[in-house]
């Protein structure tokens, strides 16, 4: 059971933190309610009131489901001209053919509406990422509130003592906002279990860094933020995951961005752990790790002594 106003409330709440997100989060906090003077916010609300009536139930006439949505709708005068714009959007049978086939919506629905995206700058994706890291990719599980902000700090910090310019840390940090984009795939059930994964439970897990991939990839960023992203998991031997790459496939930054997960994760709780690691006990870990040839310890080395974890 789900308080409806409080959820878009929260989903105001979350949204109003986003860059160039500050007129959706209006639209959204009032999707939920019928009186709202905003004329988004109510197609929001008719549309959800649609989509309830079509999972409850099958239609095979576009007819049959206006006179569903009709007798919904019909006293409420404010929604007459977003039900008038309904009946004539919905008068074929391409509309329901459309609505039970997600693809078929994915691929024209583009084409109903223009173009209004917005091209960021690096600047403006960074500040954008850490927006999106802190707000939506961490707050999947309770055990990973910091984890993001954690990995790119310190992925950048490394970068920073080996030399690299200010733009190359820059690049690790939007890299590091970003690199668990794809745990919004992973089922919570899964994130937050308290043991060890096997079989096609490991196998959802690991998968999170193929949806970070795939999903960065999709939102046409720069091909190297997608791999230094993606590949946080990638081992120098080629035992990591999700591609198996190696150290000759493997560029400075995707082993920097490994390492600095690695180190994040030991330095934070888990569920399939008692305790976190200090410092000290985390660098012995990576040190080891760069013993079986998996991560390299130049890298490590990098490691600011006195590194700060972030908290908010």
């Amino acid at each position: 059971m789900i308080n409806l106003q409080e959820h878009a409330q929260l989903g105001y709440e979350i949204l109003s933190q986003i860059p160039f997100c500050e007129n959706i989060a209006l639209i959204v906090k009032d999707h939920h309610n019928a009186s709202s003077s905003s004329l988004l916010s109510r197609i929001i609300y008719f549309a959800d009131e649609v989509d309830v009536i079509a999972r409850k139930q099958e239609f095979y006439n576009p007819k049959d489901l206006q006179a569903k949505v009709f007798a919904v709708f019909k006293d409420k005068l404010h929604f007459k001209s977003i039900m008038d714009a309904f009946f004539s959007s919905t008068l074929m049978d391409s509309f329901l053919i459309m609505l039970n086939n997600i693809e078929e919506i994915r691929y024209f629905l583009p084409m109903f509406v223009e173009d209004r995206f917005i091209v960021l700058d690096n600047a403006q994706l960074m500040i954008l990422a850490k927006e999106i890291a802190k707000n939506f990719i961490d707050k999947k599980s309770k055990f990973t509130l910091t984890h993001s902000i954690d990995v790119a700090h310190t992925a950048s910090s490394i970068a920073r003592n080996l030399s690299f310019t200010e733009k190359d840390c820059e690049l690790l940090l939007t890299a590091g906002y970003l690199h668990d984009i794809g745990k919004l795939f992973v089922p919570n059930a899964i994130l937050d279990f308290n043991g060890k994964l096997e079989s096609i439970n490991w196998l959802v897990m690991k998968s999170h860094a193929y949806y970070t991939f795939s999903f960065l990839t999709k939102l046409n960023l720069d091909k190297q933020i997608i791999d230094i992203a993606s590949h946080h998991h990638e081992y120098l031997d080629g035992s990591g995951y999700p591609f198996g790459l190696d150290k000759t496939q493997l560029s400075v930054f995707d082993q920097i961005m490994a390492v600095a997960d690695i180190y994040s994760a030991l330095r934070q709780n888990r569920p399939y752990r008692q305790h976190m690691f200090d410092h000290a006990q985390a660098i012995e870990i990576l040190y080891d790790l760069a013993k079986k040839d998996k991560i390299a310890k130049f890298i490590i080395d990098a490691i600011p002594l006195s590194i700060r974890l972030w908290r908010y």
